[in-house]
């Protein structure tokens, strides 16, 4: 989230795409690597606002206690916004 805010107020335009945000350093190819959901669709709605839903959970379903738990129904969103004259974000997991 922050290499998404960063990239933000080094150009003034949010990324368009997780490959997009990975294309702009190693660091954070890295993180992008290890961001646990295979799929996320950006939406920015203005200079000062962007929404990120994110799904498709990389691991396999978790087993506890014999019982499987389907990881992919985890899924959430980040909205990125502009407050104070500082970016912030909030994430909702579903």
């Amino acid at each position: 989230m922050d290499a998404v805010v960063k990239f933000r107020e080094l150009y003034g335009v949010w990324r368009g795409s997780l490959s997009d945000v990975s294309r702009t350093s190693e660091a954070n190819r890295n993180i992008i690597d290890d961001f646990q959901y295979r799929s996320a669709d950006f939406n920015s709605s203005d200079k000062d606002n962007l929404a990120v839903r994110f799904y498709d959970y990389k691991k396999q379903p978790y087993i506890s206690n014999g019982e499987k738990m389907d990881l992919n129904a985890f899924h959430g969103r980040i909205n990125f916004f502009k407050s104070d004259d500082r970016f912030a974000w909030k994430v909702t997991m579903k």
